[in-house]
């Protein structure tokens, strides 16, 4: 898959992916999901952050944290990782500080679900392919990583903000 394919179907897969409807997001960008999803929902971010992220955190905690772990391949057998992770803060200052830490390489992570479960250990988030969206009190944050085979840069960096866009799940969605 070439970078040039995935930004000219970005707008569509964006598009989907607000909606909530993560395979057809998948599909426009010519990605199938290979395993079935994984979800976890966890009361705050404490103990699934490190670094100066989690230092950030214990100043202005989240209230709730929802992740979610997807498996992704081409055509050819190329497979990526995508994690999305959304963080829910008491109000939206919170949410900024929390940002700021967050949104700069090498000071930390939410930790990704692990891979394992999927059946594909030893994956390891380096943080490169990422992409946040506020909204209001709550930060999505994406991550991509290739598993197996090769995508360049722009296509990893491409899934994580398809990824951003998906809305938290319906059991954690409050009005703020």
């Amino acid at each position: 898959m070439s970078a040039k394919t995935v930004n000219a179907r970005k707008g569509d897969a964006r598009r989907s992916a607000r909606k909530g409807n993560a395979d057809k997001a998948w599909r426009r960008l010519g990605m199938r999901q290979v395993r079935r999803s994984l979800d976890q929902r966890d009361a705050g971010c404490l103990r699934v952050t490190w670094g100066e992220v989690q230092r950030t955190v214990i100043r202005n905690p989240c209230t709730s944290l929802n992740r979610r772990l997807f498996a992704i391949a081409d055509r050819r057998g190329n497979t990526a990782l995508v994690s999305v992770a959304w963080a829910r803060f008491r109000d939206s200052g919170d949410r900024r500080r929390f940002q700021r830490v967050i949104d700069v390489y090498g000071t930390g992570d939410i930790k990704p679900l692990a891979a394992s479960k999927l059946g594909l250990a030893g994956i390891r988030f380096t943080g490169r392919y990422y992409h946040s969206i506020p909204r209001k009190a709550r930060l999505t944050v994406a991550e991509a990583e290739a598993v197996k085979g090769t995508f360049s840069p722009e296509v990893l960096d491409g899934f994580a903000e398809i990824a951003a866009e998906l809305p938290s799940p319906p059991n954690s969605r409050r009005r703020r």
